[in-house]
């Protein structure tokens, strides 16, 4: 090939090199075990195993029977959640995902326990137990 070409032609392989290439990002998937669930704080999820989801709390303290929990956050009430059909004691596999948009429609509890601080929204939860 003539060095006229080898200009044009190597600017051709680069382009369709930087086109043909894309970065997918693959999501993480967790594992858990609810420990905690109630209508007006929703879930909660201590995190079996690795690697830890962005959001948890080290520890907690259930306030219903004392029992202390390591790596757990609140997980709300997600649809996700809602159609895994879930109970305290199940083990589930997830991912995080990002919340709608929040609305004007809100739960009102007259008794509220309190529940992890840290906050993650759950997307793909599948019941594993």
């Amino acid at each position: 090939m003539s060095s006229r070409y080898a200009f044009p032609a190597a600017m051709i392989i680069a382009i369709a090199g930087m086109t043909a290439c894309k970065r997918h990002v693959i999501p993480a998937t967790y594992y858990g075990k609810i420990i905690y669930t109630d209508a007006c704080a929703g879930f909660t999820v201590q995190v079996t195993g690795s690697p830890l989801p962005p959001h948890v709390d080290s520890t907690w303290e259930n306030p219903l029977n004392d029992s202390i929990y390591k790596n757990v956050f609140n997980a709300g009430i997600s649809p996700s959640l809602q159609r895994a059909g879930l109970s305290v004691g199940d083990s589930i596999r997830f991912n995080i995902g990002t919340p709608p948009p929040t609305t004007l429609v809100y739960n009102t509890c007259a008794i509220r326990y309190k529940t992890p601080v840290a906050y993650n929204y759950l997307d793909s939860v599948e019941k594993i137990n």
